[in-house]
């Protein structure tokens, strides 16, 4: 009984290409068969040629069997190459800059210590940004688009303290950088900007209303940096919020247009074919 249980699944299993894992899924399914074969023995049945038969139809079609464990296969060894991948690009991005960090602060002029965990945090910075990056294109089928747009958002925030922080540091150990501190005050357009490029690139839900309030947001924080930056700006420059609404609204109005115009088309379309129904033959 157990050779011919063999000589079976070696015969069906010619049909997939031969690895570690189907040898062992092999074996699997031969001590199922052994293991059921016992059951019916136990159950008072005697004919082997009954069992055998019995055991067989039990694993039911073999063929679709073994085309959905090879794509099991394929997919769990793609995702293991995926997974490899995004270590040794991480691991490329993390230990270079902690290479240089320590260098800059234990081989070259002390003052340094003082501010090269920059680089570091820079390093820091960049691997989570690539291990978040990756996840997102390998798994986005099965992710939300609500958490792609949030881990962008939280993705841009860090490199937007980076920014600051790295000015920060020029400004109090290298040169004068004036005003340094707007870069914080321009996250939320930082932001805005890239909750318009995910919302388009995922088409949300609701992306054309979450698209005007982020216009108005960028030229809100325009104004408000320019205001900072340039002295007087801010008599004329508040005219540039009203671009923002302008322009939010005239986008608005087009998107509604369109849909309009998309919908009245397909009623006229409908109708059409209502009427096929009644006078084709």
């Amino acid at each position: 009984m157990e050779n011919k249980f063999k000589q079976f699944l070696i015969s069906e299993f010619q049909n997939i290409p031969p690895s570690l894992a189907s040898a062992e899924y092999r074996k699997q399914l031969l001590q199922d068969l052994l293991d059921y074969a016992q059951e019916l023995k136990i159950k008072g049945i005697t004919n082997d040629e009954v069992i055998y038969d019995l055991a067989i139809k039990k694993l039911g079609n073999m063929q679709q069997l073994l085309q959905e464990f090879e794509r099991d296969r394929l997919r769990t060894k793609s995702l293991e190459k995926k997974k490899a991948i995004a270590i040794i690009a991480s691991l490329s991005i993390l230990l270079p800059s902690l290479l240089v960090y320590l260098v800059a602060s234990l081989i070259i002029v002390p003052p340094i210590w003082s501010w090269s965990w920059i680089i570091l945090l820079g390093g820091i910075f960049a691997w989570i940004t690539t291990l978040s990056m990756l996840y997102m294109i390998n798994n986005k089928a099965k992710l939300k688009k609500l958490f792609i747009r949030a881990s962008v958002l939280a993705i841009v925030t860090l490199w937007a303290v980076f920014a600051a922080l790295v000015l920060m540091l020029v400004n109090n150990n290298i040169a004068t950088v004036s005003k340094w501190y707007t870069v914080f005050i321009a996250i939320p357009g930082f932001l805005a900007l890239a909750d318009i490029a995910v919302s388009l690139a995922t088409n949300s839900k609701g992306k054309w209303l979450s698209v005007a309030a982020d216009i108005v947001i960028f030229y809100v924080i325009l104004y408000v940096i320019l205001t900072l930056l340039i002295p007087g700006f801010s008599h004329p420059g508040w005219l540039l919020i009203l671009l923002g609404v302008g322009k939010a609204g005239l986008e608005l109005a087009i998107v509604y247009k369109v849909k309009a115009k998309k919908l009245k088309a397909e009623n006229v379309s409908l109708n059409e074919i209502d009427e096929k129904y009644y006078t084709q033959w």
